[in-house]
């Protein structure tokens, strides 16, 4: 392992930090570093979250192999290595080997992130031959372990802070300046990947009547209730945020438009079926949808196409999701 080399990759990671780029960026130069120094097969970034994991990196891996990841939540080679907390290879003879994924590897190696004790995220590259793990290898990959470890504690810790300024107080769900915040970083993330991902706006139509009639308290339970509704209704990597007014937006990475359907169907049902609909006025959901890269190959695009399709739910009173 060339000293010189192990520099480049710490002078880019500190370089991305000193800058504030988010962590996602980070992971990608350390996967773009890795890749160009090992020249492996498959590598990515997994981030633990929630007992579960999300890509935030990745090269050379099929999209059905992060889709079925995501689907499942995790998958047992990451469980192993989370609770083994060791840097691991996988290769024949090994318990782990015959868990394998879509395409087939003669080596998997596998670098915890470790941040006071806890795996915060896994950098793992796969070989078509075996890899051969000298002392040094194994030194660099330690100490890169620790270093990303430090620096994901720091934006955790970070991310605490932001989270005072990050979520809307009435709702608990995030606010509309950090929903722009994190569009971005999955559209730079999603163009990088060639992956698609899907937005969805839901407006509440009627919440002018139950403030006017049964006071404004009770406007406030009824968006309270639609955002918990639509939060506890997605998956835990889904990003759900207060739009504005009565609308929520839901950010679905790692999605096409047509699998979103059956949990904005699932929200619209269990809505339809509350007590919240059986008010003396009308009371129910509209909900609008567009995809990334199918509506928009930036955010104004996919934006301005979600409000435009709100506007024709709007207008059918909820009867219909319009997604395209």
């Amino acid at each position: 392992m060339d000293c010189a080399r192990f520099m480049r990759i710490v002078g880019s990671v500190l370089e991305d930090v000193v800058n504030d780029e988010y962590v996602e960026e980070i992971y990608s130069t350390i996967v773009e570093e890795l890749r160009e120094i090992f020249k492996p097969k498959e590598i990515g970034v997994v981030e633990f979250l929630n007992g579960g994991c999300r890509f935030k990196a990745s090269r050379g891996i099929s999209y059905t192999t992060i889709k079925d990841i995501h689907r499942k939540g995790c998958h047992p080679v990451f469980e192993y290595v989370f609770n083994s907390k060791e840097i691991t290879i996988i290769k024949e003879g090994h318990p782990m080997f015959s868990v394998t994924f879509e395409n087939p590897y003669a080596s998997m190696v596998l670098i915890p992130v470790v941040a006071r004790g806890v795996v915060k995220s896994l950098i793992f590259m796969t070989f078509d031959s075996d890899f051969e793990m000298t002392e040094e290898i194994h030194q660099f990959f330690w100490i890169l372990s620790n270093m990303v470890g430090i620096i994901v504690d720091y934006y955790c810790l970070k991310d605490l802070i932001d989270d005072m300024s990050n979520y809307d107080p009435l709702t608990q769900v995030a606010n509309f300046k950090y929903f722009h915040e994190t569009l971005y970083k999955e559209w730079t993330r999603a163009k990088e990947t060639n992956h698609p991902f899907v937005l969805a706006l839901i407006h509440v139509t009627g919440i002018k009547e139950c403030n006017d009639i049964l006071g404004h308290v009770k406007g406030d339970e009824l968006l309270k209730f639609v955002a918990k509704l639509v939060k506890d209704s997605v998956r835990s990597i889904d990003f759900v945020a207060r739009y504005g007014g009565a609308k929520f937006v839901v950010l679905f990475p790692e999605m096409e438009r047509v699998d979103s359907l059956k949990y904005l169907n699932r929200i619209k049902n269990d809505f339809d079926n509350s007590e919240w609909t059986k008010q003396s006025f009308p009371v129910y959901l509209d909900i609008s949808v567009s995809a990334f890269p199918e509506d928009g190959i930036d955010e104004k695009e996919l934006l301005a196409r979600l409000e435009e399709r709100l506007v024709e739910a709007m207008r059918r009173k909820g009867s219909d999701i319009i997604y395209q």
